[in-house]
């Protein structure tokens, strides 16, 4: 879709993945975060967003200006990465800033988990020491 504007990525990507915007959701955060979120979600909606004529489904901004937006999702992501840590706020601040979308993978520890096993050093040395 290279004929669109970033505002339209933007506007699809919310409809695809943000779940912020899910009444349910909002349940699970404090007050604060609460109403951080619904401020911004209010501000997302309120922008004067117009459908694509070749893809109405998606839409974008007249000017394609989202700087309205940087600082509500400044705020979100100060709340919420510190409560969730990666999730989807966290994703969509670094699409807002051209930064990674994702995070890459940790390795998956694919031991069995032994009793009395450790992966600390010093650990490993005192369980030694004592028996």
């Amino acid at each position: 879709m290279r004929e669109v504007s970033d505002s339209a990525y933007v506007h699809r990507m919310f409809d695809l993945v943000y779940g912020l915007c899910e009444p349910s959701v909002l349940t699970y955060l404090t007050e604060d975060e609460s109403k951080a979120v619904t401020e911004f979600n209010d501000l997302f909606d309120s922008l004067p967003w117009r459908p694509l004529s070749a893809h109405p489904h998606i839409s974008e901004l007249p000017n394609d200006d989202l700087s309205l937006l940087e600082a509500p999702a400044r705020k979100i992501d100060r709340i919420v990465w510190l409560r969730v840590g990666r999730g989807i706020i966290p994703i969509v601040y670094r699409l807002f800033r051209g930064w990674r979308i994702t995070e890459p993978k940790q390795k998956e520890d694919t031991k069995p988990a032994q009793p009395g096993a450790t992966d600390n050093p010093d650990d490993a040395q005192r369980l030694r020491e004592d028996h």
